[in-house]
């Protein structure tokens, strides 16, 4: 017996931002600190003095593409403001998007809504 599988489009996902990741801007970027969890990072930061978090520093186009993430917007509705604030500048863009907001999610910063 075969089971019938329906591919998903992930441009119909609505990525959201997740809510404990602390942000600040910085000209044209956005620095994202996430805090370390897991027994690993608890011995790093008391023996060997390091920081308790990951810092990730977004380009302009991270940086447009992060505060664009309101929990509404799917990926369609993101890749086309893209396409609108940066023109040509970003082809190939469904590709670059997807992997970006793929690497996004990699790293804990954030979630997938259907």
């Amino acid at each position: 017996m075969t089971k019938c599988h329906e591919r998903e489009n992930l441009l119909d996902y609505v990525p959201m931002r997740k809510q404990e990741i602390y942000c600040r801007s910085d000209n044209e970027s956005v620095i994202l600190k996430k805090t370390k969890q897991g027994v690993f990072s608890w011995f790093a930061k008391h023996i060997f003095h390091t920081e308790n978090y990951n810092e990730f520093v977004l380009e302009k186009y991270g940086s447009f593409l992060w505060y664009g993430m309101d929990g509404k917007k799917s990926v369609y509705d993101l890749g086309m403001e893209f396409q609108q604030q940066f023109g040509d500048e970003t082809e190939p863009l469904w590709e670059r998007l997807v992997m970006y907001l793929k690497i996004l999610y990699q790293n804990g910063l954030i979630d997938w809504k259907k």
